[in-house]
């Protein structure tokens, strides 16, 4: 990746364009999902929502190993970056896979336990 690719730190989103690309793209799927579902060529029966929900808490583990490999530390907001996708994926996937809810719930306390642990005894950066 060049340098003219590559997000600066502190750098939004909307300022990266390789963000703006692949949220582009993204868009344009789900439009085409869309649309295919509208005329029945695709079925979208079912819990198929819970990609919204599992596409962000994936994103934020994959922000949170980004940040580890710029910084070789799992503490401050990488800490906080995989305790928030655990917990997004946990929920994405309890709801996509249509397990029930009343026996994996824990698995969010589980989440927001590690990242305590990740990020006890650092300060934010």
């Amino acid at each position: 990746m060049s340098d003219l690719e590559k997000p600066k730190r502190g750098e939004s989103p909307s300022e990266n364009p390789q963000a703006r690309l692949i949220g582009a793209l993204v868009l344009i799927a789900l439009g085409v999902l869309f649309f295919l579902s509208e005329f029945d060529v695709l079925d979208l029966s079912g819990n198929w929502w819970a990609i919204f929900i599992l596409a962000p808490g994936v994103y934020l583990l994959w922000r949170a190993y980004q940040t580890y490999s710029e910084t070789g530390v799992l503490a401050g907001q990488a800490a906080s970056q995989v305790g928030g996708g655990a917990v997004l994926l946990a929920i994405g996937l309890i709801f996509l896979l249509d397990l029930d809810w009343g026996r994996f719930w824990p698995l969010i306390l589980i989440g927001v336990g590690v990242a305590a642990l990740l990020g006890a005894g650092h300060g934010r950066e």
